[in-house]
């Protein structure tokens, strides 16, 4: 009786699921989405006070709570989330549906944050979001993620700077720029894909699959960043890390070679 069971997470925020807990896991005292993940202190209290199952799975795609205390697993490295949502629709990718269209954090917010973790002794941090690229998107100040990246760049501390993942489609000149001038900010790219042989037939891709452009951009990013290496910037060296989608779901065994092919050509480290 003093244990306590709760279902979180993006699935948990599907009705079909939360309807599946509510009638087949009585032992299951609550489901909540990652939207009311803040919320979790209220939900816990609830059930501690002797209320009944607790079900908080509404679709909130407009909150973002802050100032929550948090408990960081490393004094040495952090992980800053400065977007939420995502308003690409990959195959196989359930993000758009269950945690909503891309949300950013106010400027000042993240700046805040990032400061007292670097007075904190903080040496390593990383920002997050399903899409960092298009951060600022949805705000009316016209800043975006190169601005951010500056921005914290320019803070005072000896830190790095990391970023995960960068959807190759808003990868920007200026974004590479920024990453070539300040050295605090880490000269690596997360450039995951899922389908190499999009780059041989872009109708046939969108035809099937919602991540034709993921190749195409991820080449067009790779040779921009490599000849960038060559320019008068003379941008440091860059370093390209994946994330492949090995699923053979309605794959020819052909197109899967292809994608693995596609490594050195749009040059992962």
């Amino acid at each position: 009786p003093a244990q306590k069971i709760f279902l979180c997470g993006c699935m948990a925020g599907e009705t079909k699921v939360s309807d599946r807990v509510r009638g087949s896991f009585p032992l299951v005292d609550g489901v909540f989405s990652t939207h009311h993940l803040w919320q979790f202190p209220e939900i816990l209290w609830n059930v501690l006070s002797g209320k009944k199952r607790q079900f908080f799975i509404a679709d909130e795609p407009g909150s973002i709570a802050e100032g929550i205390p948090q408990v960081r697993d490393s004094r040495l490295k952090a992980w800053v989330s400065i977007m939420y949502g995502c308003n690409n629709f990959c195959t196989y990718c359930i993000v758009p549906y269950v945690r909503g269209r891309e949300r950013s954090r106010k400027f000042e917010d993240i700046l805040a944050e990032c400061r007292c973790l670097i007075e904190g002794g903080v040496k390593e941090i990383t920002l997050l979001g399903q899409n960092v690229n298009s951060y600022g998107n949805d705000l009316p100040d016209g800043k975006d993620f190169a601005d951010l990246l500056a921005a914290i760049a320019q803070l005072p501390g000896d830190f790095l700077i990391r970023f995960m993942t960068s959807h190759p489609r808003d990868a920007s000149e200026k974004l590479f720029d920024t990453m070539a001038k300040y050295p605090k900010i880490s000269k690596q790219l997360h450039l995951p894909f899922q389908r190499a042989h999009a780059a041989a037939g872009v109708g046939q891709a969108v035809g099937k699959l919602n991540d034709h452009i993921v190749f195409i951009h991820g080449k067009a990013v790779g040779g921009e960043l490599h000849r960038g290496q060559d320019a008068q910037r003379q941008r440091a060296a860059f370093q390209h890390a994946q994330g492949i989608a090995a699923d053979d779901h309605g794959r020819a065994r052909a197109q899967l070679v292809q994608r693995y092919l596609a490594l050195p050509q749009v040059g992962y480290a």
